[in-house]
């Protein structure tokens, strides 16, 4: 190897910047020992021989610290590795912005899975908390010839039904969140929700117990390419036979969904009249009208009047006495 020092060439190393397609390269030789040196293009089979160009530069002392690159643009999951500069000591990276990235500690960035721009934040831990930053834009693949849309990587599918379930009790349905992106995604948020039932939580099958709560939502693992989450929904029927009870569930980057499935959930019905129907205190046919009443109040539903034509016809055909 050789150095070859060209302190003129600022100005060549600029036009090339401007004009990239004017960049021949330069053409070094020895005069001195033409036997003794060998030169290889960028094509050269071993890859050690091809030449590397090495830019060596200083700041002015005092200069807050800065991210190269400062701005890059970048498809969903793409990964770009931020070096900061200047500054005194050692630097802590961060991330913010709609898209759902991630950085680690050494500073490498991977785009999520949603469009706009993310801005990386670089803190000098060894100086006065100086901070550097740098803006990534996250293009749409839907809008920018990729391959079907960029939330399109996540999928949501309900797998299992329970089967009819009789008012008050507990169900379970079981649902799959699949990742066809090629890249590692993270940052996902499990959402769910109910239509004349109670969603009371939600496990990953055969895996660690999950983070957070119906309210604010389940955290989900880092799906890797290809994998698929199992998930185990859990509830409780709080339907009237008029109802179309369902089980909603979505995944979210942030707050933006980027899948979504409802499943129905079969409802039992209201046991019939004729079981337990007495007259003489107990489970008679007026104590179910009103336990049949404060189910309909919990689900916020005006009470339905059971006349006394009813209960005394009831009366009629189960108690002659």
């Amino acid at each position: 190897s050789c150095d070859v020092h060209l302190p003129g060439s600022l100005s060549v190393i600029q036009d090339w910047i401007g004009n990239p397609s004017g960049n021949y390269g330069f053409l070094v030789q020895n005069y001195t020992n033409n036997d003794d040196l060998q030169l290889f293009d960028s094509e050269a089979k071993v890859l050690s021989r091809r030449p590397k160009l090495v830019v060596d530069f200083t700041w002015a002392p005092g200069r807050k610290p800065g991210l190269v690159p400062a701005y890059a643009e970048v498809f969903p999951g793409d990964s770009v590795q931020m070096t900061a500069f200047a500054g005194t000591g050692t630097y802590q990276y961060s991330v913010s912005g709609p898209s759902g990235a991630t950085i680690d500690p050494n500073g490498l960035y991977q785009a999520g899975l949603l469009p706009g721009t993310d801005t990386v934040r670089v803190v000098d831990q060894g100086g006065a908390g100086d901070a550097g930053f740098a803006s990534i834009v996250v293009l749409d693949k839907s809008t920018s010839g990729g391959d079907g849309g960029s939330t399109s990587v996540i999928s949501i599918a309900f797998t299992s039904m329970p089967e009819p379930v009789q008012p008050l009790a507990a169900f379970s349905l079981t649902a799959d969140v699949t990742s066809r992106a090629t890249f590692p995604v993270s940052n996902l948020t499990l959402a769910l929700s109910g239509q004349a039932v109670i969603v009371t939580g939600a496990t990953q099958v055969g895996g660690p117990v999950m983070m957070g709560s119906v309210d604010a939502g389940f955290a989900l693992p880092r799906i890797d390419p290809g994998a698929v989450i199992h998930l185990d929904i859990a509830g409780i029927m709080h339907a009237l036979p008029s109802d179309s009870p369902a089980v909603t569930a979505s995944v979210k980057v942030g707050s933006v969904e980027v899948a979504s499935a409802t499943a129905p959930v079969p409802s039992g019905g209201l046991p019939p009249i004729e079981t337990g129907c007495g007259c003489n205190g107990g489970l008679g046919g007026v104590s179910l009208a009103l336990v049949l009443a404060a189910t309909v109040i919990l689900q916020t539903r005006r009470a339905r009047r059971v006349s006394a034509a009813a209960v005394r016809s009831c009366e009629r055909r189960i108690s002659p006495d």
